[in-house]
Parts: structure tokens; C-alpha cells; sequence
């Protein structure tokens, strides 16, 4: 039997969020699942918690990215 309308929907997103936990323990992938974490955000189920679950993924993982560069002062030296 086929999901539909919001049942699918709520399945989706919960399969988008796994998808990105997932490529979160192989490590790399990173444009994968920042554009999985992404979609599950893009469903807009609000009260479903791997929407706000995604949610704290993508600015955890922007918080790497921006701590994993060097600050200004370190690349204004090195240049």
C-alpha cells in the first residue's frame, strides 16, 4: 500500500532525516547531507521532530564549517 498525502510526507521526511544521520557516521559527503538535511527542512512538517531535528543538523554543520576554516587574521598572514 502507498502512502499518501501527509502520511507521505511525514514518511519522506523521516527517510530524508536517516538518510543524512547516515552519511553523517561514514563522514564525507558533506554536499549530500547538507542537501538531504535540507530537503527534510524543505517537507515544512514543523511539528514533526526530524524537521527540527534537521534543523539543529544544518547549523551544527555550519558551525563546523565556519570553525574548521582559519580565521581572517591566519589567511591575511599566510597570504
Amino acid at each position: 500500500m502507498r502512502k499518501k498525502g501527509d502520511d507521505r510526507q511525514m514518511a519522506l521526511a523521516e527517510g530524508y532525516f536517516y538518510l543524512g544521520q547516515h552519511y553523517l557516521v561514514i563522514g564525507g559527503q558533506e554536499d549530500r547531507r547538507d542537501l538531504i538535511f535540507q530537503k527534510t527542512r524543505d517537507l515544512d512538517i514543523c511539528l514533526y521532530i526530524e524537521h527540527v531535528a534537521a534543523g539543529f543538523e544544518l547549523q551544527r554543520l555550519k558551525n563546523d564549517d565556519t570553525a574548521a576554516a582559519p580565521p581572517a587574521s591566519n589567511r591575511a598572514v599566510a597570504q
